[in-house]
């Protein structure tokens, strides 16, 4: 799926993303600009994650715009964790 104009807006706006082929946090000087939206200029993928604001269990559950968009936080019946350990900080 490539980038909507919604995501490309929110990556421009906030300066980074995440590539989930590369594996990494993106900086918009990591990215390829293009008419569909941004490219990974590492790996060439398009279909980039924009952040979110969430909750991070990692830092004490303190709202941080995570590169993730949140898609690495697990709900448990007993305990809340993220399983990416990406060490963003706010």
């Amino acid at each position: 799926m490539k980038n909507s104009s919604e995501n490309t807006k929110k990556i421009s706006q906030d300066g980074y993303c995440y590539c989930p082929q590369c594996d990494s946090i993106r900086y918009l000087a990591d990215l390829e600009t293009r008419e569909e939206g941004f490219r990974c200029s590492v790996c060439g993928n398009d279909n980039l994650t924009p952040p979110a604001w969430v909750c991070c269990p990692q830092i004490g559950f303190l709202s941080v715009n995570c590169p993730v968009g949140g898609k690495g936080v697990v709900k448990e019946q007993t305990r809340i964790y993220c399983n990416l350990y990406c060490s963003f900080r706010s």
